[in-house]
């Protein structure tokens, strides 16, 4: 699949709150509830995995922009959902809209791009 046929393309996962998910054990917070750290990194989970099928044995695909507003507390526990859409495709960066909805209630929402990289030279380039 060409990377412009990923326009308009979803991807939904699920998954349940868990304990090592909470504001207190991340350190984001003092509360006992879904932490806006682990959300931000189960939104570049289900983007990673919704583009991954146009990627080249040697490339991999990383985050460089999320902006996003968690809207609502959620429980440990609870069962949540996340629906990352890609809205375009520039070469290499693609842009994705995630949200993650409790049940049918919007929690966050995202604007997220991630670059496409050689995964082999990517490492070579950071700074020792």
């Amino acid at each position: 699949m060409s990377r412009d046929k990923l326009i308009g393309k979803t991807r939904e996962d699920q998954r349940i709150v868990s304990q090592l998910d909470s504001a207190q054990i991340m350190g984001s917070g003092d509360l006992d509830v879904y932490a806006t750290p682990a959300m931000v990194a189960f939104m570049e989970y289900t983007s990673k995995e919704l583009i991954k099928d146009v990627l080249q044995e040697n490339e991999t695909s990383v985050g460089i922009r999320i902006d996003v507003r968690h809207l609502k507390p959620t429980n440990v526990g609870k069962e949540i959902r996340a629906v990352a859409t890609v809205n375009k495709v520039d070469d290499k960066k693609i842009t994705l809209k995630v949200d993650v909805f409790e049940s049918d209630t919007l929690i966050g929402t995202c604007l997220h791009e991630r670059y496409i990289v050689d995964k082999y030279s990517f490492g070579q380039n950071l700074t020792r």
